[in-house]
């Protein structure tokens, strides 16, 4: 029996039978302590790779953030040049500033003491410019309310005394009294004839329109 040997393979020949192929046989002959010791080291050194990998991220975004505070730094520091040199600049303004912070302190005084202002000169025209031919408003007398109603319009009273030739012209003055600004509700309270003279009498209320609001209304808007 003859058993030649290839370099890769043995076959063992008989006589009067196939080839037989030698299955390939695989061993680890290494001792444990060195195949443990060579896995050890593959995983000491994914372990390390990762940690260093983790420290490299770390130190990016540690640089990031610095690198975004410096900016923020740099820029308050800006803002605050900035403001000091807008402040440079205000300080030849500085008495302009302070006589119009004055003026407004004033109108604000004037607006609480003359919330109430009625455009009298004004009001009293309208009224004898209201009167027909034939009145005559011969005097005035109002009052202004110390606390107007809540929820309403009037802010005080004003009675009116005139001379009309008759009735009829009286009536026709106080339904004339309806279109004046400022006043309402007129009611005739007194009608006396005296020769070919009515002497009437009329109450009015004065309503929030009689006001000037000089110094109710900001300045630019009157």
């Amino acid at each position: 029996m003859t058993i030649p040997f290839t370099d890769d393979t043995a076959v063992l020949r008989v006589p009067g039978a196939s080839a037989l192929r030698v299955p390939d046989l695989v061993a680890d002959l290494l001792p444990p302590e060195i195949t443990a010791s060579r896995r050890g080291r593959r995983i000491r050194r994914t372990v390390l790779t990762a940690l260093g990998a983790y420290v490299v991220l770390l130190g990016g975004c540690y640089g990031l953030v610095a690198a975004q505070t410096s900016m923020a730094e740099d820029d308050l520091v800006a803002a605050e040049r900035n403001v000091q040199r807008l402040q440079q600049q205000q300080k030849p303004f500085a008495e302009l500033v302070g006589a119009q912070r004055e003026l407004q302190l004033t109108d604000g005084r004037l607006a609480a003491l003359l919330a109430r202002d009625v455009r009298w000169p004004g009001l009293l025209a309208d009224l004898r410019a209201a009167a027909p031919a034939g009145v005559r408003v011969t005097g005035v007398n109002a009052v202004l309310a110390t606390a107007p109603a809540q929820g309403g319009t009037s802010i005080g009273a004003l009675t009116l005394v005139g001379n009309a030739p008759d009735n009829r012209a009286a009536a026709g003055y106080l339904d004339a009294l309806t279109e004046v600004k400022g006043v309402g509700n007129a009611r005739l309270t007194d009608a006396t004839r005296t020769g070919k003279t009515v002497r009437f009498t009329v109450q009015l209320d004065i309503v929030k329109a009689a006001l000037s609001g000089r110094y109710t209304t900001p300045r630019g808007a009157q």
